[in-house]
């Protein structure tokens, strides 16, 4: 059987690549994040601890950090539970106070992810988390997006995300399986 292999790369501000993602058919195979190289999803998060609840999913990574994922949120915590970074939707930049507001319209608004003053070495790493994430809690809640509004989807964020989505359905798979009782 032949697979469909595509690789997406992530660039710094300078043009060079940082991180790339190898997909086999559907599934994110390989993920190479500076010269650190990661055998699929299932070691980018620690899958052994993660908890699906009813109300929201605790997804535990490499790092002693924890994204919670609910049907209105996805919030990245630190180990005492606090939140230090996360998805803010529909959201606009007010320059003049330098903070983001809701939107006044579900059109007006962007997207932003503010991953806090994380360490540059963790970064990139919870931004590869987030890509491969938000498209998982899409299909988990049922989320669907607003299709009639500005350009928004077409964004280097939106793209990445898209080509992301292709591995969720297995990561689900793969996370139900080891949070399943035996």
């Amino acid at each position: 059987m032949v697979h469909d292999q595509h690789i997406t790369f992530i660039e710094d501000g300078e043009g060079r690549i940082v991180a790339e993602i190898t997909w086999k058919g559907a599934t994110a195979s390989h993920i190479r994040i500076g010269d650190n190289e990661i055998n699929g999803t299932i070691e980018l998060f620690d899958s052994a601890f993660v908890k699906i609840l009813p109300d929201e999913t605790l997804l535990p990574t490499r790092y002693e950090h924890t994204w919670r994922m609910t049907p209105d949120s996805l919030s990245l915590l630190d180990d005492d539970d606090e939140v230090i970074g996360g998805l803010y939707q529909n959201h606009v930049y007010l320059p003049d106070e330098q903070k983001l507001a809701p939107a006044i319209s579900s059109c007006a608004g962007r997207d932003y992810l503010d991953l806090g003053n994380l360490p540059d070495n963790e970064m990139l790493e919870m931004l590869i988390c987030y890509l491969l994430l938000s498209s998982l809690r899409e299909r988990m809640y049922s989320i669907t997006k607003y299709v009639y509004g500005s350009g928004q989807k077409k964004s280097s964020l939106s793209r990445i995300g898209r080509r992301a989505k292709r591995s969720f359905v297995n990561l689900r798979n793969t996370l139900r399986r080891t949070s399943a009782p035996s």
